[in-house]
């Protein structure tokens, strides 16, 4: 894979991997990554088992969207993420550098309805993105819809960790019109008004 490299450094006698990511421009070129590590002691005069014991351990964040209400999607933008780092196994994500900004078009428009799935797996339109945190309004999400209208919220306050696939069900809210984009998480939902 042209963008990721790995390398090897030693903690004691633990070999610890290391691999550097970019995460693609092109939406459809994202992919999953998948890291296994073993304890396995071995001695120079001892023959290793054929049997290894592996524990996966997914490293990306995915993200899909969810429609909160009927309308034509014309794009997602998810702006200012860190587009690169490296992940150590038994270590975690550091080295986090430059910024991107990530964008799932529908040419012609995607017709959804309430609270259908507006990306899916198998229209490989899942985002994998860097676990990060943000500390600023800089990081932010932008729906473009209905030929024109958007919404847009910042991710300040928010965590994307590493193994966990989020669903970001993205809501206008009804008579005030106010600019609101529901957070579907594994704790529950929880909504973010733009200020």
């Amino acid at each position: 894979d042209p963008n990721m490299a790995v390398s090897y450094g030693e903690n004691g006698n633990h070999i610890l991997p290391s691999i550097s990511y970019t995460v693609p421009d092109d939406i459809t070129l994202q992919k999953d990554i998948v890291a296994a590590v073993t304890e396995v002691e071995v001695k120079e005069d001892a023959k290793l088992k054929k049997n290894v014991p592996l524990n996966f351990d997914h490293i990306l964040t995915g993200l899909k969207f969810k429609a909160g209400f009927a309308c034509t999607v014309n794009s997602i933008t998810i702006s200012n993420v860190a587009k690169s780092g490296t992940y150590t196994i038994g270590s975690g994500w550091s080295n986090l550098g430059q910024t991107q900004n990530y964008t799932i078009t529908f040419p012609g428009g995607k017709y959804v309805d309430e609270d259908s799935m507006i990306t899916t797996d198998s229209d490989n339109n899942v985002v994998f993105m860097i676990p990060q945190s943000f500390n600023d309004d800089s990081a932010k999400i932008t729906l473009s819809y209905d030929n024109g209208s958007t919404l847009e919220t910042s991710l300040k306050g928010r965590e994307w960790e590493k193994g966990r696939m989020i669903t970001y069900t993205l809501h206008e809210k009804g008579e005030t019109q106010a600019d609101t984009l529901y957070f579907d998480l594994a704790a529950g939902p929880f909504k973010i008004e733009k200020g």
